[in-house]
């Protein structure tokens, strides 16, 4: 009977370490572009400038239409990574308790990359994300209980030439030229989320609250998420998983700026 609780034991030990293996930086399946960052701005400064309202919804049907999912081959690759993207549906479900709201924008900007964490620690609460090593999934295109048409990955190409248009700056006035002009700001709100940076003073596309990190206990039960609210809020979440489902356990504030 020893000998049998000392295997169990072995067992259990050799499956924590494999998870804390798993820890390491994850690129899920590769994507081809199918335009250029350049290409993007381009349209997207053409139809902006032009007031063309009508180009600038093909510039974001031609986005939603270019992603699809991460497929279930890849989210299950890992123990960790399946975790990661049952947590990130339960975080913005239908029936979440989080302070997520459907923004009045039409389209969902969701991130795509993730940082996550595997630790020894059973108080997450007092881990400090800024000084735990991080890992980060890379490709990250997870499936939300949103509206499918509705949702836009928000890939290096794209992020760049949005974050290149927003904060393009008049040369006389150094004020940002997009969020001057009522109009072209209005046009560009209705079809998604616009967040502006208090420390930085930039523009920047994204879901909100943005996970800036999740971080599991070693037997992936239990996680802290971090995130941001209107990239000004901190704000993390102590969750418990109880079954097959995550339940939020805790919450507090981490800083404000």
């Amino acid at each position: 009977m020893k000998k049998i609780s000392i295997i169990v034991i072995f067992l259990l030990y050799i499956s924590a370490c494999t998870r804390i293996n798993e820890q390491k930086n994850i690129k899920l399946e590769k994507y081809t572009p199918l335009k250029t960052s350049q290409q993007i701005f381009d349209s997207l400064h053409s139809a902006i400038t032009g007031s063309d309202e009508r180009a600038l919804r093909r510039v974001f049907n031609e986005w939603q239409a270019s992603f699809q999912p991460n497929s279930e081959e890849q989210t299950s690759k890992y123990e960790v990574t399946s975790e990661i993207f049952d947590l990130f549906l339960n975080f913005y479900g239908p029936t979440s308790k989080i302070f997520y709201e459907k923004e009045k924008s039409e389209y969902y900007i969701i991130q795509n990359k993730l940082k996550y964490g595997i630790t020894e620690s059973r108080n997450l609460k007092n881990i400090d994300p800024e000084t735990f090593k991080l890992d980060t999934i890379s490709n990250f295109r997870p499936r939300v209980n949103i509206d499918v048409s509705k949702v836009l990955y928000l890939t290096p190409e794209y992020n760049n030439a949005f974050q290149t248009f927003l904060n393009m700056r008049d040369s006389l006035t150094l004020k940002h030229k997009v969020m001057q002009d009522k109009k072209q700001f209005n046009m560009l709100t209705k079809l998604c989320p616009i967040k502006s940076n208090m420390v930085n003073h930039k523009y920047s596309l994204s879901i909100d609250p943005y996970i800036s990190s999740i971080i599991f206990s070693r037997n992936l039960r239990k996680a802290r998420v971090d995130c941001m609210i209107q990239n000004h809020i901190g704000y993390a979440l102590i969750f418990i998983k109880k079954g097959n489902k995550w339940i939020v356990k805790d919450s507090f504030e981490t800083w404000i700026v």
